[in-house]
């Protein structure tokens, strides 16, 4: 299917007025009524205006022989609402607000009398939904603005909407932290899985994370729907967060702004504190202007906002670096965490006992000079180049003993934005409008190695530089055909670009370092990247470059027939993504315990050091890049009917049907591959049949894409709307969403090629070495689609299931909405979700579960090799295997860990599944005498199934979700302080006094959140026992760490502890559960408060001087929680391990003028 062919249909609508607007993704709201007499008879014919009282363009309307009208494609804002009929005196209801994606319905009943007579009422803001099941939230302008959010992000503002969670780390959310502003599930959605729109447009890169967020002041509003009965929303698992820009008006309107931080007025960070670092110097300011008006009044109108943040901020760290000893290889003075040596074991005195066991001999003394062979060049020189460790009284460990001075890391980042939209009335029937937004990042972080002035080649500082740069547009038209038909087209493109640069030193390569010269000849001359499991490193992650661009084109047509208000449209989007990325290309190579532990077979938590391991040359795995670019597209089309049906004046049924076609990916070169597990292989093995091999995009008759094509995403929606009295109404609603998903596997095997380091043969001794870690020239390059089945033998790789399906999610609520007097709200519901078809990954080249039983020594003995030769440049062209690379299903690729890890990853499979359960309240206040306030609680429970315990299981582990939130509060507040001139106190007192208590407000938002649980998914050697559970957890102690060895022997315990945790044993399977319930993280107690000032100057001019807290009570938040790894010895330890993740309170003046 050719993406042009349907793209330039898509624009001659636009050009040519001859489709309708994208109210599938629509910000604009939806008007309906009924016209009677004071009897109840219904007046047919009676002619409605609606005029935009800050443009004044308006919309006519005329009633059907039933009395009632229809009016879409209303542009948010305040209206006014003229009723006129013959016979009858004209309704005239003014101040009508109406909001982003809103359907409202008001009702009409005319007086007999002249038409010349008028009758005026003040309308107050619609607050019942008597229209839509669909449950959201607005957040006008006048709120984003005064709440004291983050970064003056407006997506900030949406946490405080029921059922929100927030699921990043990220400490930071300024409009450019597309991490933190996509990290939230709505109603149990996966991590950034929610449609973010910005003026209808899709605002997401690469279907998941977002790119463009407008400013706060060019922001107009901002609804957040957590439930979707209208077929017109879709590509969500969650919510649709839908933004809309301000636009000109027929008044001129501009602002200017500072806002200012700086070190004096903030807090130290929790672990400055903990490590006694001053406070590091940190500076931000935002500046911007933005300015707005008529060109024509009552017909074209513009609007430009610009605003430009610089910020200067500490970046702080604790690390591990060696000590001084440890350097020099000498471990007489490393300890474990209850004071023993960690006793250190020579790999090359492997031996089997008479009791059949792998053993190793202790190295003399603790210290590796006083083995024979020596250690290694290499690392030798790498350590030397690391700085020795500045913390004072660190654990008996020696871990931790690296931070930063107050000066010599910080974050350097600039980002202005520019945002530019042009309103057209053309003429009566015909509205235009245009936006074009671009911003640019450019952002230096300090080092952790490094001083100021001299690079440390070592350095793992990535991402510097860091830039990324936005280019964001889209044009709708709308044209009203008749009083009843409306129609728009919208065209959108977006382009995304990130380049990542790392201080890497191309001075110190693998020849300057000393690796073997056929090695560094082919390698690139940078600095490797060395990992040592409880340290910080060597090298930093390599560059990449990465553009992506996402084009829309979408129409619709709104009718309205009597009761029934139909919209039918068309979705399509193209979604490109290019990737530049050399990978690893001098390789990357990582330690740990293994090699000089106790055990051959298994990583120790007392045994065994990683820079041990280091100094010997001995990496547990090493590997080393040879990477193609890939250039991804996808196509999206989506076809939807909607119709609205007012059954009665008090019953509305929204029924809805929508097909959604989620494209399969392809790539411009055909670099993609997927992997046929029934194909003959016809690498040639004496008495040995093979099966499984790869297949590439394009060649014999392959299809481009990598999954099949699914034509069959039906999406039917149903709500209902019930009117109990003019203050309640009933809600209930079903609606089956598909999500979007990009699932691109990366790099393609064959087109890209990774050389796996042979690190050992037989089980615990080490085979090659980092001074030649690729002996005989064997690093590998790709073949592209050239060797056919035969390509990538002998090597691990991932590919996507063919049969992916697109994600699902049925949303479904019942809830109740009272109106109380003084514009208080009250809404009580249940919410469900439930996800299938969610992406899940599988190991499919384990050993079978039948041989698993027979155990590490069985499994691990080395064998004859069949591929002995065949095979050059892998670990499967020794003379020798381990046994259980044979046992593999296919045994020509390399098998799996019984961690899963390694082998061949399927990925994608469409079989996981979630459930979420929720009661959610929700109490708001409008603002009238000066108060305005949300406050919400949400009960929810969650179960995942969406990971495999053990690669050999056939079903999928059940267990407490990752975001399994049980108890969120959140509170909004916004007081306009009763004090002064024009409000309900003092206003006749003096003038000097009634000047200073005037135009004082306060505004806050308060997050109440329980803890998430304790996460194991990555600490495969934890294995709980018993309850971890503390009565009284702290941050030096999180939960029950104590632990029973292999030996019998206990670690981490405390007097009257009994062991709740032991270590997993070499292929062991798992039989706990991946999360704990009973463990929860710590919870979020934060508050930002905002006070400011409104100084009138003259009538049209006036200041405001603001003072926010954000985090106003210094409380910290351990997003990631305490060390989960037995082997580690901060296990249990949040206290000196993770810093908080979010931010200690700081403070911000500012300063804005309008008129």
């Amino acid at each position: 299917m050719n993406f042009r062919r349907w793209a330039l249909p898509g624009l001659a609508s636009l050009l040519f007025v001859c489709t309708v607007p994208l109210l599938a993704q629509g910000t604009q709201a939806t008007l309906d009524g009924q016209v009677t007499d004071s009897a109840g008879a219904v007046l047919p014919s009676a002619k409605i205006t609606i005029r935009n009282v800050q443009t004044g363009v308006s919309t006519i309307s005329v009633s059907g022989p039933d009395g009632y009208y229809h009016v879409s494609s209303l542009d948010p804002g305040q209206y006014s609402i003229t009723v006129q009929q013959p016979s009858f005196a004209t309704s005239i209801r003014n101040g009508v607000q109406f909001e982003v994606a809103q359907h409202a319905t008001l009702d009409f009943t005319l007086t007999v009398g002249s038409v010349n007579e008028h009758v005026t009422v003040t309308a107050a803001a619609v607050q019942l939904e008597t229209e839509t099941a669909t449950q959201s939230m607005e957040l006008g302008q006048e709120k984003l603005l005064a709440l004291p959010t983050q970064g003056h992000n407006p997506i900030s503002a949406v946490f405080s909407v029921p059922g929100v969670i927030v699921t990043s780390s990220d400490t930071r959310l300024r409009a450019f932290d597309t991490a933190g502003t996509s990290g939230t599930s709505i109603n149990g959605s996966p991590n950034a899985t929610n449609e973010i729109l910005v003026d209808g447009m899709s605002s997401l890169q690469n279907a998941s994370t977002a790119s463009f967020i407008p400013t706060q002041e060019a922001t107009s509003e901002v609804r957040v729907q957590t439930t979707n009965y209208d077929a017109a929303y879709g590509w969500t698992l969650g919510g649709v967060i839908n933004m809309l820009t301000k636009s000109g008006t027929n008044q001129f309107h501009g602002s200017a702004w500072e806002y200012l931080q700086n070190t004096l007025l903030n807090a130290n960070s929790f672990n400055n504190k903990y490590t006694g670092t001053p406070r590091a110097s940190s500076h931000l300011n935002t500046f911007g202007f933005s300015i707005s008006g008529p060109i024509i009044t009552n017909k074209l109108f513009a609007m430009y906002t610009y605003e430009d943040l610089r910020q200067v901020i500490p970046d702080p760290f604790v690390v591990s670096v060696p000590t001084d000893l440890q350097k020099v290889g000498d471990f007489s003075q490393t300890y474990n965490a209850d004071g023993s040596l960690q006793v250190i074991y020579d790999p090359y005195s492997t031996f089997t006992n008479a009791s059949g066991v792998l053993q190793r001999k202790p190295v003399p003394g603790n210290n590796l000079k006083n083995l024979t062979y020596g250690m290694s060049p290499i690392a030798l020189k790498v350590l030397a180049m690391l700085p020795s460790g500045n913390v004072k009284n660190v654990p008996i460990t020696g871990l931790n003993n690296l931070t930063n001075g107050p000066s010599n890391r910080k974050f350097t980042d600039f980002f202005p934005e520019n945002t530019i939209r042009v309103d057209y009335a053309i003429n009566p029937a015909t509205r235009v409008f245009g936006r074009y937004s671009r911003n640019a990042l450019q952002e230096a972080r300090g080092f952790r190695y490094s001083t100021n002035s001299t690079l440390n080649a070592a350095d793992t500082t990535s991402n510097n530089p860091f830039t990324r740069e936005n280019h964001n547009g889209t044009v709708q038209v709308t044209r009203i055909l008749n009083p009843t038909t409306v129609l728009s087209a919208r065209v959108g493109l977006e382009r995304y670009k990130t380049a990542s640069i790392p201080s890497q030193d191309t001075s110190t390569g693998p020849a300057a370092l000393g690796f073997a010269s056929d090695y560094a000849t082919q390698s690139a001359d940078v600095f490797p990247q060395f990992t040592w499991a409880n340290y910080n490193g060597a090298g930093a992650v390599p560059a990449a470059t990465t553009t992506s661009y996402n084009y829309t084109v979408g129409s619709s047509v709104a009718k309205s027939a009597g009761t029934n208000n139909l919209t039918a449209g068309i979705d399509l989007r193209l979604l490109r993504n290019n990737v530049q990325s050399p990978g690893n290309s001098s390789g990357k190579f990582a330690f740990d315990q293994q090699f000089t532990g106790a055990n051959p077979l298994a990583v120790s938590s007392t045994s065994g050091n990683a820079l041990a391991s280091f100094l010997l040359g001995t990496p547990q795995t090493g590997s080393i890049d040879k990477n193609s670019f890939p250039t991804r597209q996808m196509k999206m089309i989506s076809l939807f009917l909607q119709d609205d049906v007012r059954l009665r004046k008090n019953l509305t049924v929204n029924l809805g049907i929508r097909w959604d076609y989620l494209g399969t990916i392809t790539d411009r070169f055909n670099g993609l591959a997927t992997f046929n597990p029934s194909i003959v292989n016809p690498l040639a093995v004496t008495g040995q049949t093979l099966y499984g091999g790869l297949q590439f995009a394009g060649v014999n008759g392959q299809q481009r894409g990598i999954t099949n094509q699914r034509f069959g995403n039906l999406g039917p929606r149903v709500g209902v709307s019930y009117q109990i009295d003019r203050s309640t109404v009933l809600h209930g609603g079903y609606g089956l969403l598909y999500g979007q998903a990009l699932n691109d596997p990366g790099e393609a095997p064959g087109f890209s090629y990774t050389t796996n380091m042979v690190t050992s043969v037989q089980s615990g001794v080490p085979y090659n070495t980092l001074s030649d870690p690729f002996p005989n020239s064997s690093v590998q390059s790709p073949s592209y689609a050239a060797n056919g089945l035969k390509t990538y033998l002998g090597q691990s790789f991932s590919f996507a299931d063919p049969n992916g399906k697109a994600p699902t999610v049925q949303q479904f609520s019942f809830g109740i909405q009272h109106q109380f007097p003084k514009d208080f709200l009250l809404t009580l519901s249940y919410v469900g979700s439930r996800f299938g078809r969610l992406p899940v990954s599988h190991q499919i080249n384990a050993v079978p579960l039948s041989a698993v039983g027979y155990g590490a020594t069985y499994l691990t003995q080395s064998v004859a090799n069949p591929f002995a030769g065949l095979l050059p440049g892998t670990a499967l062209n020794n003379a020798t295997v381990q046994r259980q690379q044979l046992l593999a299903p296919y045994p020509q690729f390399l098998v799996g860990t019984i961690t899963g890890t390694s082998g061949i990853n399927e990925m994608f499979m469409p079989i996981g599944s979630s459930s979420y359960n929720s009661g959610q309240f929700v109490l708001q206040k409008r603002l009238s005498y000066g108060l305005d306030f949300t406050v919400q609680y949400t009960m929810s429970k969650q179960l995942d199934q969406k990971l495999y315990s053990n690669p050999q299981d056939t079903s999928l582990q059940k267990v407490i979700a990752a975001w399994d939130i049980p108890r969120n509060m959140q509170i909004s507040l916004l007081w306009q302080l009763p004090f002064g001139r024009g409000r309900a106190f003092g206003s006749h007192l003096a003038a000097p006094v009634r000047w200073a208590i005037s135009g004082w407000d306060v505004s806050s938002l308060v997050r109440l959140q329980a803890g998430m649980p304790l996460d194991l998914t990555n600490s495969t050697n934890s294995v709980p026992t018993g309850n971890p559970a503390l009565a009284h957890p702290t941050l030096a102690r999180w939960f029950n760490n104590c632990t029973q060895l292999a030996s019998g022997a206990t670690q981490y315990c405390q007097a009257g502890d009994t062991p709740v945790w032991t270590v997993r044993q070499a292929y062991q399977l798992q039989t706990w559960k991946t999360r704990l319930s009973s463990v929860r993280l710590p919870g979020v107690h934060n508050a930002d408060i905002s006070v400011s000032r409104n100084i009138p100057i003259t009538d049209r001019v006036h200041t405001i001087f603001r003072t926010d807290f954000i985090n106003a009570f210094n409380s910290a938040q351990f997003f990631n929680g305490p060390t989960s790894d037995v082997n580690s010895a901060n296990f249990g330890k949040i206290l000196g391990v993770s810093d908080q993740s979010n931010l200690p309170r700081f403070v911000q003046f500012s300063l804005k003028a309008e008129f």
